[in-house]
């Protein structure tokens, strides 16, 4: 899955206007020059470069959403999380809250970033989707179709939590049970429009 490949850039290259892009939100008392001495081939956990891991592949997940069809798998939204992280899932158009009980396993690539660049659960999960990169909203009765197809088509899901109703109304929130973290809908001053 697809991830905020510009804000990973912001370690590996000391490029002013990516820094002036990006680099400056995510580390505003650093001076612009790469965190990684060696860039792009700067080794992660002895088996790849950072530049290899993040020309991994991309899921774009055609595969699942054709087999849940075919399966009468009701699905109320189907939300890629790339950059802009977890709170892609708040794209709905109701105020809800969205509880998420498990998350996937990061990406080897995602602790190294979180590690090298300082970042706390927060911002690592309000950035990238650390190894979740696809949230479907469902009915709770279609949760099991839903898992059966995505591993028939190889991939790894978890029934990742609920939706429940927000008794303020007023704002959107994702709740990462696991780390302790929310984000609700005006998280960092953006609106939904510019998280979309």
């Amino acid at each position: 899955h697809a991830n905020g490949l510009t804000e990973a850039r912001a370690l590996a290259e000391p490029h002013p206007s990516l820094w002036r892009k990006i680099g400056y939100r995510l580390f505003p008392e650093r001076v612009p020059i790469a965190l990684l001495p060696k860039g792009y081939l700067t080794p992660v956990d002895g088996e790849a470069t950072y530049g290899e891991l993040l020309l991994e592949r991309s899921f774009l997940y055609v595969d699942l959403i054709k087999a849940c069809f075919a399966r009468g798998v009701k699905m109320h939204a189907v939300l890629p999380i790339t950059g802009g992280g977890m709170k892609k899932i708040m794209r709905g158009s109701k105020a809800w809250i969205y509880r998420i009980e498990e998350l996937c396993e990061p990406h080897p690539i995602f602790g190294f970033i979180q590690e090298h660049a300082g970042l706390t659960d927060e911002e690592a999960y309000g950035i990238f989707n650390m190894g979740n990169g696809i949230a479907i909203i469902l009915p709770s009765n279609h949760v099991s179709g839903f898992l059966s197809a995505a591993h028939e088509c190889g991939y790894k899901a978890i029934h990742a939590g609920r939706v429940v109703s927000n008794p303020q109304k007023e704002r959107k929130k994702v709740v990462l049970a696991q780390k302790k973290v929310s984000y609700e809908e005006d998280v960092f001053g953006l609106s939904l429009a510019d998280v979309n």
